[in-house]
């Protein structure tokens, strides 16, 4: 059948602990071109598509529902193949192995790709990645037999494919290429780009050890040196980020971010001014950001914290200063969400009421100051979000009804603009899921339908906005297990009707 007929390239399935490996997979895939000379080539799978898109992506598992949903079924059916992002998480899940069920009774068994994420196939308890139905053939009635099934799989791990190696492998297996043809165009077009960004990254490193010796002559020409060579760097790291996130190359900031860690750490901050500090804070906040996207958590976390150590000192030169107290609280925020990220609850915990006792200074100093107003509800909501992902919904429900409450009036303050309604829609989104996890079903459906009041209101006025149309399917598809758990069966399947043909029409 052809893909125009069926609708989708691939549906993509997943367990909702699995969801970050989703979202990059199906961001790559959707954005992925293919090489030009290819295109139209005929193949088993077909003629060779300019793109990939769309990709089904399903948003979340369904915890209490006993089949899959009819649009879950067509969406399956409607798919040319199946990728199953595979995990111990993965292997236990009965929604997981339900859709490969479905799709190779649908399709047969020659459609179905599988991504590593974590575990290993035939890992054995606790570490198996592929649930039962990946692992073995379907008989013609569609039970599972013993026959052991051999999908196509690519394993998303460093020491594994990595993830260039593994989205080459699945690209190939949707459109029937050869992987060294993927793999070659992608090595000319990366080759290309590496002269360029290669002879400017040893450019830097030797520029930076050129200013730090610079830096050591007379003590009058040292202090006109250092602050060229702290500007010098900054600026070199802020160029350096700018050309390489667009390409997709931040690894090759590495070796410069680790010159620059070693270069601040060797200097006195009480030796500094406070335009030396501004410069230093800034730039170890730059290593950390690029640190974070890249994954380097403990690098990151060594900047960041290096950053909050600068404006530290900055606060406490003008502790009144609301412009340091703002900085200051940006460090505290990431080093609080790097040890999030690490499962440091403690600690996270620590920073993130730093950060909302600063940012509740600021509004002590400013009360009507938006700025300030948005960054005391910022503080409230990720202390929120900190205590959801402890369980601790009852505190989580606390501030995030303090934090809407701020939203909704600096969303009144300014009706007409829209990242504030955005921003008070997200609060509600977050208010109902507390409230659903402390068991308060009908108040989480009212905080829901407060949202996608909100989301209708944007789409009133631009009826293609992508951003509202996201959040309101994601938040029928949440009413939709909130009338689940409710035992209101047909408001929920109507919700997730709704939710479904948003998530079509994105993606048409």
């Amino acid at each position: 059948m052809a893909q125009d007929a069926l609708g989708y390239r691939a549906f993509i399935s997943y367990s909702h602990a699995d969801k970050a490996s989703a979202d990059w997979l199906h961001r790559e895939l959707e954005a992925y071109r293919l090489p030009p000379r290819l295109v139209g080539t005929r193949t088993d799978v077909g003629e060779v598509p300019a793109r990939l898109a769309p990709i089904f992506r399903d948003r979340d598992e369904l915890p209490a529902a006993g089949d899959l949903s009819d649009e879950l079924r067509k969406a399956l059916e409607r798919s040319q193949f199946l990728i199953v992002i595979g995990s111990p998480a993965a292997a236990r899940s009965r929604w997981v192995d339900e859709e490969v069920r479905r799709f190779k009774a649908m399709h047969g068994e020659g459609r179905v790709l599988a991504l590593i994420a974590s575990g290993l196939p035939g890992g054995g308890e606790g570490q198996e990645c592929f649930p039962p139905s990946l692992r073995f053939k379907l008989d013609s009635d569609g039970a599972l037999t013993a026959e052991p099934a051999e999908p196509i799989a690519a394993d998303l791990r460093e020491d594994g494919d990595g993830k260039r190696l593994a989205k080459l492998k699945l690209v190939a297996g949707l459109t029937g290429l050869p992987l060294d043809a993927l793999v070659q165009r992608e090595a000319v077009r990366r080759q290309r780009r590496l002269v360029v960004l290669a002879s400017l990254a040893g450019f830097l490193a030797i520029s930076m050890s050129v200013l730090a010796l610079m830096a050591v002559r007379g003590q009058a020409e040292a202090e006109r040196q250092r602050a060229e060579a702290d500007g010098l760097v900054e600026f070199m790291l802020t160029d350096l980020r700018s050309r390489l996130e667009p390409v997709g190359r931040l690894e090759i900031f590495d070796s410069i971010g680790q010159r620059a860690l070693a270069y601040y750490a060797k200097q006195d901050l009480d030796a500094l001014d406070a335009a030396a500090l501004g410069r230093r804070a800034r730039a170890m906040h730059l290593v950390g950001e690029v640190a974070e996207l890249r994954g380097d958590t403990e690098r990151a976390l060594a900047a960041f914290r290096q950053s909050e150590l600068t404006t530290g000192e900055l606060l406490a030169r003008e502790p009144g200063d609301a412009t340091r107290i703002f900085d200051h609280a940006q460090s505290v925020f990431w080093v609080g969400f790097i040890a999030r990220q690490r499962r440091d609850l403690a600690e996270a915990e620590r920073r993130f009421l730093e950060y909302d006792a600063l940012a509740g200074r600021l509004v002590a100093i400013d009360p009507g100051n938006a700025d300030w107003r948005n960054e005391k509800s910022s503080a409230l909501t990720n202390l929120g979000v900190l205590y959801q992902d402890s369980e601790r919904f009852e505190e989580a429900a606390a501030n995030f009804r303090l934090a809407l409450t701020m939203a909704a009036e600096l969303s009144t303050a300014a009706p007409e603009d829209r990242e504030l309604r955005f921003s008070l829609a997200q609060a509600h989104a977050w208010l109902a899921d507390a409230l659903m996890g402390s068991g308060h079903y009908g108040d989480a459906i009212a905080e829901r339908q407060r949202g996608i009041a909100l989301y209708e209101r944007m789409l009133s006025a631009d009826a293609r906005d992508a951003r509202a149309r996201e959040g309101k399917s994601v938040a029928l598809l949440q009413l939709a297990n909130l009338g689940v758990l409710q035992g209101a069966p047909e408001p929920a399947v109507a919700a997730a009707q709704s939710s479904l043909a948003i998530i079509r029409d994105l993606h048409e």
